[in-house]
């Protein structure tokens, strides 16, 4: 079938009438697209025909809201919206924190919380927590201990300082030093 000089149809071609049935308006659905954070497959169509399907999922650290299949429908139109990928959350705060505060930026995938020792305390672990992929978070419990006596180092010239107690220490004083805190020659 070919157009002629008129832009009118020819179907005399090889001294042949053909009767064609040409279908204008066949309904297809448009390309979606993917959610943030998430993919369909197939990926590679602009359109798709009655009765494709698209199947959806979210990257981790996400999960999927609204349906993981569509069905493209006779009209032209998706059987249903296009799902979103929703950040995983981790539940409240860090759950078990000693002698510190906590500043949380957030409690969704990928947010943080940062913890800061009382005054006179030094942290035991890493200061930060991060909210993971599974809903956890990665520091749940988080403690500081007190300075103590030794952690200014206290003794000089070389000498080595051992706590007694929360509130006392001792030095050992290198070779020709003496005093309570290895001051004197």
């Amino acid at each position: 079938m070919q157009i002629n000089n008129d832009y009118q149809w020819d179907d005399s071609v090889c001294g042949e009438t053909r009767r064609t049935l040409c279908q204008i308006g066949i309904p297809a659905c448009g390309d979606p697209g993917e959610p943030l954070h998430g993919n369909r497959l197939p990926d590679d169509r602009t359109t798709y025909s009655v009765n494709a399907t698209l199947h959806f999922t979210c990257q981790e650290g996400y999960t999927l809201s609204g349906e993981s299949i569509l069905r493209c429908m006779n009209n032209g139109a998706w059987n249903n919206s296009k799902p979103s990928c929703e950040a995983v959350k981790c539940e409240g705060s860090p759950s078990n924190v000693t002698l510190a505060s906590i500043m949380m930026q957030g409690s969704v995938y990928q947010d943080i919380a940062l913890y800061t020792c009382q005054d006179g305390y030094i942290p035991d672990n890493e200061p930060i927590s991060f909210c993971q992929h599974t809903g956890n978070w990665s520091t749940p419990n988080f403690t500081c201990s007190a300075l103590g006596q030794c952690y200014s180092n206290p003794c000089m010239n070389g000498g080595t300082c051992s706590e007694v107690d929360i509130s006392s220490f001792t030095c050992t004083c290198t070779p020709h030093y003496t005093g309570s805190t290895c001051d004197k020659v």
